[in-house]
């Protein structure tokens, strides 16, 4: 009886995260990046993907897989992240919170397709949502 609590309960979360944080993701020809763009439920924030992961919380992050003639060019770039003192976690930590854009440079010669996986936590002022992710794909035409 207590393993189906605790699945369900993980399910629960899961689907909070989920209802906390909208991803969408689209292809912007005039500087030739993918953006993948976030809003955020009042109150919660995101990491950033350059904390520290040994600080407690798990950083956000991005896999990419790449189908047809397109590359990718340089890391995920990534807005001035809010950097505050977390009590919690003893640690300065990096977030976002509301909306964020992240952008990947790419090089595309021909039609092409693209997915991503974003990976990332999410928390407010009194909890910690375990790490999730979500899947975005983009079909992209030079």
């Amino acid at each position: 009886m207590s393993i189906i609590f605790i699945f369900c309960s993980l399910f629960a979360l899961k689907s909070n995260a989920q209802k906390n944080a909208t991803w969408s993701i689209q292809y912007s020809e005039a500087d030739s990046s993918v953006i993948i763009k976030t809003k955020i439920a009042r109150g919660w924030h995101i990491y950033s993907q350059h904390i520290d992961p040994l600080a407690g919380p798990v950083p956000t992050s991005f896999l990419f897989v790449l189908i047809g003639d397109v590359q990718r060019v340089g890391g995920v770039l990534e807005p001035e992240p809010i950097v505050h003192f977390d009590e919690a976690f003893g640690a300065e930590l990096m977030y976002f919170e509301n909306e964020v854009e992240f952008k990947q440079k790419i090089i595309l010669t021909s039609q092409a397709s693209l997915s991503v996986e974003a990976n990332y936590m999410m928390c407010n002022d009194t909890m910690c949502l375990p790490p999730t992710s979500e899947k975005l794909t983009i079909e992209l035409i030079p």
